[in-house]
Order: structure tokens, then sequence, then C-alpha cells
């Protein structure tokens, strides 16, 4: 319910706050419908504070039926190997699928894919540690 939801959202952390207003500005700038979800440095955990992210992509593909979800994975350069970076960077676009699958959405309808840190998408400060989705018919 929307009451439980702003609950989450007044509860979030400065950063993740931060990372759901950059959310927000990269979906009129890069693709109308492009979310970021935001990891800890070197794992493939998604916060509690992320979940709203999650549920808003998982609920525009419930009610979009005909809609399919590109979860591209990075990894910060600064920290482990370009081997273990790829695998992270897997690991979260992964991490994210699994989340919308538990929520109801078809897996069939959304692919995964790694970039390690080979390619900075946003920021380099941040952003080359976070899953993009980008939502497509």
């Amino acid at each position: 319910d929307n009451g439980h939801l702003n609950q989450m959202v007044n509860n979030l952390t400065d950063e993740n706050k931060r990372l759901l207003a950059e959310n927000e500005a990269l979906k009129s700038v890069v693709h109308p419908t492009t979310s970021v979800v935001g990891f800890e440095i070197g794992r493939d955990v998604i916060l509690a504070t992320n979940r709203p992210v999650i549920l808003s992509i998982a609920n525009e593909m419930i009610s979009n039926k005909d809609l399919k979800v590109v979860l591209t994975g990075y990894a910060d350069a600064n920290t482990g190997s370009d081997k273990r970076n790829m695998e992270l960077s897997v690991a979260r676009a992964e991490v994210v699928k699994k989340a919308l699958v538990d929520l109801g959405v078809d897996a069939n309808r959304v692919t995964v894919d790694g970039k390690g840190a080979t390619v900075q998408p946003f920021n380099e400060n941040d952003a080359n540690r976070v899953v993009v989705s980008v939502v497509s018919k």
C-alpha cells in the first residue's frame, strides 16, 4: 500500500535518497522508463531502501504485458579484478531479475547483461555500481 511505501521512502539513507533522485533525473534524460538500483561497493545485495524502484519496475511490467526489461549490471573500476567485476556485474543484474520474478514478472521478459567495470554509464563515482533497467516493447 502507498502508506507503507511512503514510510519506506522516508526511512531511506541520504545516499539512497540521492540514488533515487538520480534515478528520477535519468528517467527524463536517458529513457522515460530507465531506473537505477544502487548496490554497496563489491556486493550484489539489494538494499531494502531500493525496494521502491524494484516495485515500480515490477508494477509497470505487470500492468503492461508487452513490456520487456533489460538489466545491465556494472561494477566499480577501482575495486576488484576485471574477472571479479564482470562476475559481480552479472550477479547484480541476476539479483534484480530474481526480485522482479519474485514479484510476479515473467522471467522470459527479463534479459540480463553485465558490463563489469568496462563501461561507466552515468557518473564514474557511483553509477558504475548500479544496475540500469531499461523497459522497452
